[in-house]
């Protein structure tokens, strides 16, 4: 997993549409969405490689509020 990769789906997480990231990093929404879908199932809890960070910056859960 690449740095780039991580950026694109910490943006995603915090609410950046697809279209606006395909924009922004001069990518298709394919390629986008390809990115987010690989790192979601490289973070996945209980995997010996979850980003730390990643869970850091989420968005409040329903508990949380």
């Amino acid at each position: 997993m690449q740095p780039l990769d991580i950026e694109i789906y910490q943006a995603f997480m915090k609410g950046a549409s697809v279209g606006a990231l395909a924009k922004n990093y001069k990518l298709d929404k394919s390629q986008i969405k390809r990115i987010i879908n690989r790192v979601a199932n490289e973070t996945r809890p209980g995997q010996t490689d979850v980003l730390h960070e990643l869970h850091d910056n989420q968005a409040p859960q329903r508990g949380d509020l």
